[in-house]
């Protein structure tokens, strides 16, 4: 079932990246709150900006800041007329979770985790733990992801995104090492228990649409780079066209430009793509 069936992506997406330090699309870095994030109140008016420039949501790394400043927004309903702004998570939050393992020890990390996620999520992950406890014990990476997806979505669900991305540096691993169970657990989980669709962030679009069809893995949204000059685009334009005019997949374009802000131009170029759905902006020209 596509849980997108009724309901609209915005075209022009911000990045999470421009929630912090105002990181050009040059500096390849990861996404929201890796590096730090800035007050809330901070938050808040970067995203009026980006609302008032034509963005209809935002994408990033999970954080209880930015689901607040989201729920603020559209309380404001400034544009009535308008869907409410979109929060398209990206999870985990894995150098998050290191930044906070590191200043505050594994077990203050996971009690600061707790505390942020709220009942539901805590008792939703307890539950997911004791499912997979055999396999949590002998270290098996797939089912401890489960935890985690739990308790991100407890601050993220209660905006009800209409994708949520599994985090690039997870999914470039699991393709890279043949771990099928990663991404079929992520689905899954997304769409039974958060009724929400399922998406793949990547800076490996070509692989990883090999492997999606090679396993037969239900799922269609992806966030990539997407440019003429094809930056960060292994295997080149041609071949991402290619692949997305057999149909199946349906892409949000990201770092359309080296530059910053992004220009106009090169949102048209990329919304005119095969396939693709939207485009994320750090910033609109």
């Amino acid at each position: 079932m596509d849980f997108l069936a009724h309901r609209t992506l915005p075209k022009l997406i911000l990045s999470g990246r421009s929630l912090t330090r105002r990181q050009p699309l040059s500096d390849v870095a990861g996404s929201s709150f890796e590096n730090g994030a800035p007050e809330q109140g901070g938050i808040l008016d970067m995203l009026r900006a980006a609302q008032t420039e034509g963005c209809g949501g935002v994408c990033g790394v999970g954080d209880d800041g930015l689901a607040k400043a989201i729920a603020t927004l559209r309380a404001e309903n400034l544009k009535p007329s308008e869907l409410p702004f979109q929060m398209l998570p990206m999870i985990p939050n894995v150098l998050g979770y290191v930044r906070e393992a590191t200043e505050y020890g594994l077990a203050g990390a996971g009690m600061r985790r707790v505390l942020r996620t709220g009942l539901g999520g805590v008792i939703r992950a307890g539950l997911t733990g004791m499912r997979n406890a055999p396999s949590v014990l002998r270290k098996q990476f797939p089912a401890a992801l489960e935890i985690l997806y739990d308790l991100e979505m407890g601050e993220m669900n209660r905006l009800k995104p209409p994708v949520v991305f599994l985090h690039h540096t997870i999914t470039d691993m699991a393709v890279a090492f043949g771990h099928r169970k990663i991404l079929d657990n992520f689905v899954r989980a997304m769409r039974d228990r958060y009724h929400t669709e399922p998406g793949f962030a990547t800076s490996n679009f070509v692989e990883l649409a090999g492997r999606l069809k090679a396993w037969d893995i239900p799922a269609s949204w992806i966030l990539a780079p997407l440019n003429q000059p094809g930056y960060l685009m292994p295997g080149g334009l041609e071949a991402y066209r290619n692949i997305l005019q057999e149909g199946g997949l349906r892409l949000i374009a990201d770092k359309v430009s080296p530059e910053s802000p992004t220009p106009g131009a090169a949102i048209e170029w990329a919304l005119s793509q095969p396939a693709v759905a939207a485009v994320m902006v750090d910033k609109i020209g």
